[in-house]
């Protein structure tokens, strides 16, 4: 029966070439930045990071509170609402594959996030933690993470997109795993009037958006949003259907319709959110041996959540911040099958959550930021069912997981800080779990920052790897499994080159224990999740990014990593290397933008032992900005069509799918 279902890890190791060093050569043809000579006087009063040409990045997700990014006790990348509109993304996921070690999959139903060589086929993200504006997204039955059309959240909207890579259930508890990724959206003010977007693209895309930003009387404002997506698909040959009616050639299957709401007010010191994401997708795969080519076969989540989040201003030693909220999550399944006959199988699962936290942060003591928090949250609806003309599943499961923390950011001298900090979780399913922090950030000199870094995090089983079965003919339940635990040993070090160009590279290692893995019971011939695999990673990240008064801004990073499971194979799905680059420039004055990405993917094991191609791809946006508040902008991803393919899941007849090429996306946004 199908199932939304995490796949078994497998065994791979990927390999391949790097691209080159373009980045460094758009970096060394850049006119340094330089001060006119009647400014020179002035220069005493300037930070180092305004003489280097340099935006002061600030994060909030590192340490729950604004802080600069080099001072943040994580390795930290920021992505600004700059770089989504000139590089014309339209997903999370589109972003997150701009980033260093970040390796995005795509099964045509779901997109699937890896980092750090840990991506394993079937997983739904639910080892990193979502959030937008402090509130936690992954759902309370799968745990997913949503990246693509499935997240309730228009990319227009975004402010900055944070990604805290490493260990942090010592904050947040879990699904904090191997990294936070936190959404900060765009204020009233920063909209200050109306918007409206269009656009049209390749395989029949269609979307548009309509917004309003800002003062509906004094002391308060109001961000209201809606927004819609459709899009045909593409056309696939999968010669393991050979001999399907259908000849492995599929059309009119890969559709993808998708709506979001966000409204946003803002009284005082109180912010009231209220956000709501419909998205089904037709998946063309033959997924868990449905009927491929039928154009029923479709999966379809909803989300939707409100907030109520407190943070009075102050100028004083305290800050505080309290917030309530309800999300209420539903996914469902339509899988077609034919037994001498069709019929419709429907796979459900439905998820409620009430919930609310406090943090309180004061820094009266000198030297000292002391932080404590406390969350509850009461999954009290998970329910899941598998039916067609029989029931197979119906379960209706319920769970409350409560966490306090402390955390104290300590100055042990001018150029030396300590970040320390411990979260206890108790889940109402396994128990309790403690998880320290240890951060150690060094500044020897204005231009370096070192940090060492070592953490604990954890990851709850989700209520589908508890509960869910098919009436025992295939699968069974497990509801005594224990939480995934991790350990992270980190070495990053930050080093302004020259004006305008900042580099980093990061060495880290990780065991993750009680890793939850689908195997076969010996007893019964069933399937079952188990705590049963290890794994040991290690890998090297770096990269160069260089900003210039000219308004250019180039980036290239390169990672090597290599994941091993307890028998010392390598994972499934796992590159050994990620190259990536990035130019935005402008080509006439400041009114047309160059986007300019490339992205370079290393082999990846597959489930039955053989690799993927390596690909390199190229993406190219060219952005016209006018006078009269018109933005036009066309995007092409895959600009030279090359073969894109990836490992597919034990839930595909295909060891390896091949992924869409070449596609063209024109939008125009207009302001008022």
């Amino acid at each position: 029966m199908p199932a939304r279902s995490a796949a078994r890890p497998g065994h791979p190791l990927a390999r391949g070439a790097g691209v080159g060093l373009l980045a460094f050569v758009l970096v060394a043809a850049q006119d340094p930045v330089t001060e006119p000579a009647g400014q020179l006087d002035d220069l005493s009063s300037l930070s180092l990071e305004d003489l280097l040409g340099l935006q002061v990045e600030t994060v909030s997700g590192a340490s729950r509170h604004v802080q600069e990014q080099r001072e943040a006790p994580s390795a930290v990348t920021v992505l600004t609402a700059e770089d989504v509109r000139r590089h014309g993304w339209r997903t999370l996921s589109d972003a997150l594959r701009s980033v260093r070690g970040v390796d995005v999959t795509d099964d045509r139903s779901y997109e699937h996030l890896g980092l750090r060589g840990f991506n394993p086929l079937g997983d739904y993200n639910s080892r990193v933690l979502l959030l937008i504006d402090g509130h936690r997204m992954n759902d309370p039955v799968y745990d997913t993470a949503t990246i693509g059309l499935d997240l309730p959240l228009d990319l227009d909207l975004v402010e900055r997109i944070e990604l805290v890579r490493g260990p942090g259930s010592a904050l947040y508890g879990s699904n904090a795993f191997f990294g936070v990724i936190n959404i900060v959206t765009r204020k009233a003010s920063d909209i200050a009037g109306a918007e409206l977007a269009a656009g049209v693209g390749s395989r029949g895309l269609r979307l548009g958006r309509g917004t309003w930003g800002g003062e509906i009387d004094d002391g308060t404002s109001l961000v209201a949003s809606v927004s819609g997506t459709g899009s045909d698909g593409d056309r696939y040959d999968y010669p393991e259907y050979s001999g399907d009616p259908t000849g492995g050639h599929v059309s009119g299957t890969d559709g993808e319709r998708a709506r979001s709401l966000w409204v946003a007010l803002t009284r005082g010191d109180v912010t009231f959110t209220a956000a709501s994401g419909r998205r089904a997708k037709d998946f063309p795969t033959g997924s868990y041996e449905s009927v491929i080519g039928d154009d029923r076969n479709v999966t379809r989540d909803a989300h939707t959540w409100l907030d109520a989040a407190w943070h009075p201003e102050s100028d004083g030693p305290w800050d505080v911040t309290a917030r309530a909220f309800y999300d209420d999550y539903s996914y469902f399944g339509t899988y077609v099958y034919d037994d001498g006959g069709t019929y419709v199988n429907h796979d459900r699962g439905e998820g409620r959550t009430l919930g609310g936290e406090l943090l309180v942060s004061n820094s009266s003591i000198e030297g000292h930021r002391l932080t404590l928090g406390g969350e509850v949250r009461d999954d009290y609806r998970q329910d899941q069912s598998n039916y067609d003309s029989d029931v197979y599943l119906d379960v209706h499961d319920a769970s409350t997981t409560w966490g306090v923390f402390a955390q104290d950011e300590i100055a042990l001298a001018d150029t030396l800080g300590l970040t320390a900090g411990m979260r206890y979780d108790r889940d109402t399913d396994f128990g309790g779990t403690l998880n320290p922090r240890l951060a150690l950030v060094w500044t020897p000199r204005e231009q370096s920052t070192v940090k060492l870094l070592a953490g604990d995090a954890y990851r709850a089983p989700n209520a589908f790897e508890a509960s869910y079965h098919d009436g025992f003919v295939t699968t069974k339940p497990n509801p005594d499994l224990d939480p995934e635990t991790i350990r992270t040993y980190e070495l990053v070090w930050e080093e302004d080159l020259a004006e305008g160009v900042r580099s980093s590279i990061s060495l880290w290692r990780y065991a993750l224990t009680d890793l939850i893995t689908q195997v076969v019971d010996p007893a019964d011939g069933l399937l079952v999740f188990e705590n049963v695999d290890r794994v040991d990673a290690h890998g090297v990240e770096f990269e160069v990014e260089g900003r210039f008064e000219s308004g250019w801004r180039t980036r290239l990073s390169q990672v090597w990593q290599q994941a091993e499971d307890g028998e010392g194979q390598p994972l499934t799905n796992s590159p050994d290397h990620l190259t990536k680059a990035s130019l935005l420039a402008p080509l006439v004055d400041e009114s047309l933008w160059l986007g300019l990405e490339l992205q370079h993917t290393g082999e990846r094991r597959t489930l039955a032992g053989d690799r993927s191609r390596a690909a390199l791809v190229t993406n190219l946006t060219l952005r016209l900005l006018t006078d009269d508040d018109w933005d036009l902008s066309a995007t092409v991803t895959n600009l030279f069509d090359v073969a894109v393919e990836a490992p597919g899941g034990s839930d595909l007849a295909q060891d390896v799918l091949a992924l869409p090429g070449r596609a063209l996306v024109v939008q125009g946004r207009k302001r008022f």
